[in-house]
């Protein structure tokens, strides 16, 4: 590698750009906080439509269960059961609509995992055998752009998906 390039690498590599992660605003830091937060969004996106799948199947057969063993307090009790399973099918399914954990686990996954592949064809290029140093200096302007772009144009597609509950009065002011 020719030296004017190790030196250009050895320079770019202090920036907080390409510290480690514990470094906030290091690119490694951004893909750890995406791996992780993906992750989390995965787990709370299916538990929570599990639990929304199995209330909405058992909610049927848990309420005629209760009427079908006979006792008049039983009724009230089945009634009781009902709307408790009923709010929490309705607290499950708002909650995933309004926190769009299925999205999130999406694009924070995708988001990280373009950044890895940015970092890996940047890191491709550099340490090509015979590499000018104008084509280090290109390739990592166009990794730093295109990085930045990924954790904007992610940033921006979460904030356009958080949907907020609409009111019932919201709607009649607004028609």
């Amino acid at each position: 590698m020719d030296a004017d390039v190790k030196d250009y690498l050895t320079r770019i590599k202090q920036q907080s750009f390409f510290g480690c992660a514990k470094i906030d605003g290091s690119l490694k830091n951004c893909i750890d906080w995406y791996r992780s937060r993906a992750k989390l969004s995965h787990y709370c996106f299916r538990i929570v439509g599990f639990t929304t799948v199995v209330l909405s199947v058992s909610l049927p057969f848990s309420s005629q269960l209760e009427v079908m063993m006979g006792e008049a307090s039983n009724a009230s009790q089945a009634m009781t059961t009902t709307m408790i399973m009923s709010w929490l099918i309705a607290l499950a399914g708002g909650a995933n609509g309004f926190f769009q954990w299925g999205r999130s686990w999406q694009s924070r996954t995708e988001a990280y995992m373009r950044l890895e592949r940015l970092t890996m064809e940047w890191e491709i290029t550099v340490h090509t055998p015979a590499v000018k140093l104008q084509d280090v200096i290109l390739a990592t302007k166009k990794y730093v752009n295109d990085s930045r772009e990924t954790i904007k144009s992610e940033t921006g597609t979460f904030f356009e998906e958080v949907q907020f509950p609409e009111v019932e009065s919201d709607k009649k002011e607004m028609g």
